[in-house]
């Protein structure tokens, strides 16, 4: 008996397509891990209101061919402040004559023409979300 031969042809066209489509592996398994770097963020955002963590969002797009899973905060003015943290300054009224809010260690309702803002440290509960997914392992998508 003589030993069969085998002869595969691979196409690497097709292979390369298959690849790089959003429909291959390597797209799904990156939305995968796009999906739980969301939800890792939303779970260690800060919540104050919970405004934050109602506001980051996963979108999927291309950038040279490749599929990219974006995560992020979407329509929060004051999110680059959480992230980066501020340094202490002056709010000051500027569509009324005062600023009125509750004061939790007065407990009351106060009213003020201006306020010193002490500033806060940054919160990149973001980049931690990254890492802390990426130490679970890319076999764990």
């Amino acid at each position: 008996m003589s030993p069969a031969a085998v002869r595969v042809i691979i196409n690497d066209g097709a292979t390369q397509a298959m690849l790089r489509s959003p429909a291959g592996p390597p797209a799904r398994h990156v939305i995968v891990v796009g999906e739980k770097v969301k939800q890792e963020a939303i779970r260690t955002a800060p919540r104050v209101t919970g405004n934050l963590a109602a506001h980051i969002v996963k979108r999927i797009t291309t950038q040279g061919g490749e599929t990219v899973v974006l995560v992020g905060i979407e329509n929060v003015p004051y999110a680059i402040w959480v992230v980066q943290g501020a340094n202490p300054h002056p709010i000051v009224a500027r569509r009324a004559r005062v600023l009125v809010f509750f004061w939790e260690r007065m407990g009351e309702l106060v009213a003020f023409p201006s306020v010193q803002h002490p500033g806060n440290q940054p919160n990149r509960f973001l980049q931690t979300a990254v890492q802390t997914v990426a130490r679970q392992g890319a076999n764990a998508a």
